[in-house]
């Protein structure tokens, strides 16, 4: 038999049984139409709650340690937003005795310039960026320092002014201005480099720096997360958004492929119960000459059909769907997650996924099909 009349008859099926393949297709319809809501939804809200988070610092980590080569040495993925000491007070080793009487100094930290080829560090871009005097030259050897605009007003420095600094053992130490920038809530009060910092610290009990990190993405936080605590290195975060997306991204997917299985569990359905419902048709047609490969040629161009007609259909009422969900959720949250357009993708992988699913139905069954063929056309 041609494979043209093997769709003559499929199509005459179709309208023989056009009743119950409508029913099924609306089920279908609806399944695959949620469905691929979901997976929209879940390929989509997730990451614009990242980049949210991102620009919340909520994707942030503070991990505390002496060194940062140890912290280089095993994490990936990061950049450092800014590093600082982990006493406030130590602001006054910068700014001298003559200025202890500034109470307000004692409760300001300094930060460190991190000299790091892996790690781009934010609060050296911020300064470069936002000087006001002076210049950012952090590899000059004078014990440069970096202080903002709102500590210079106060204490009445300015660029070349050589600070009367101490060290942690109350040596006295030179310390020059070299750069005034724009004062933020981002970033610390004043700044030195590396070389300047161990030279404060000197031979005293080394200081547990504060390095407050944030990741290139978001969903690498838990993989930092375990890789600081295998090294036994002290950190903390706010990772109550992190979970809430994990579980975010879990509902969604697992709904999603809940339906998913539900729809191939009624194609499946649908097929058993038509070819058994029609076994003397088949029967009658054996007889003018179909075989069993033109029986399953006409079932699945009938359960193709059906899927594609649903695939259709569910994927303008999807979009009917996510553009509802989309005005709600802006509604909600004051912030436009962009959900709307006609979701091509999704819909091309449940498709893809039904079909696989389809396969191997058909080739599951097709020792069965062909049994009942040959049985129906009384074949031993």
């Amino acid at each position: 038999m041609k494979i043209r009349s093997c769709f003559e008859i499929a199509l005459f099926e179709l309208r023989h049984s056009f009743k119950i393949f409508l029913f099924y297709s609306v089920i279908c319809i609806s399944l695959m139409s949620v469905s691929t809501s979901l997976l929209k939804a879940a390929m989509t809200i997730p990451d614009k709650i990242s980049g949210i988070a991102h620009d919340l610092n909520a994707d942030s980590i503070e991990i505390y340690d002496y060194n940062i080569d140890k912290i280089e040495n095993i994490l990936e993925n990061v950049n450092i937003i800014s590093c600082r000491t982990g006493m406030s007070g130590d602001a006054i080793n910068i700014f001298g005795k003559e200025n202890a009487d500034n109470m307000w100094i004692y409760g300001l930290s300094r930060g460190i310039i991190i000299n790091s080829d892996k790690f781009t560090n934010e609060s050296k871009e911020y300064i470069s960026q936002n000087l006001l005097s002076g210049e950012f030259s952090p590899d000059k050897d004078n014990n440069p320092v970096w202080i903002n605009d709102i500590i210079a007003k106060k204490l009445n420095l300015k660029c070349g002014d050589v600070l009367n600094g101490s060290t942690n053992s109350d040596q006295p130490i030179k310390l020059e201005i070299q750069g005034i920038f724009r004062d933020s809530d981002e970033v610390n009060c004043c700044y030195v480099n590396e070389q300047t910092n161990e030279l404060i610290i000197g031979d005293s009990q080394p200081v547990e720096n504060i390095y407050w990190m944030r990741c290139d993405r978001f969903s690498d936080l838990n993989k930092i997360q375990k890789t600081l605590e295998e090294n036994n290195i002290d950190y903390s975060c706010e990772d109550m958004m992190f979970r809430s997306l994990n579980i975010m991204y879990a509902s969604f997917y697992s709904s999603s492929i809940i339906l998913i299985v539900a729809l191939n569990g009624i194609m499946t359905y649908l097929l058993e119960q038509y070819y058994s419902k029609r076994k003397s048709f088949f029967k009658i047609n054996s007889l003018l000459g179909m075989n069993e490969k033109n029986i399953i040629c006409v079932l699945f161009l009938i359960i193709e059909s059906v899927l594609i007609f649903s695939v259709i259909c569910s994927g303008l009422l999807s979009s009917e769907i996510i553009n509802r969900i989309d005005t709600y959720i802006c509604e909600l949250f004051k912030y436009d997650f962009n959900l709307r357009g006609f979701p091509l993708v999704q819909l091309i992988v449940n498709f893809a996924l039904v079909q696989v699913s389809i396969i191997a139905v058909f080739y599951k069954f097709r020792k069965m099909l062909n049994i009942s063929a040959n049985k129906s056309i009384g074949r031993p």
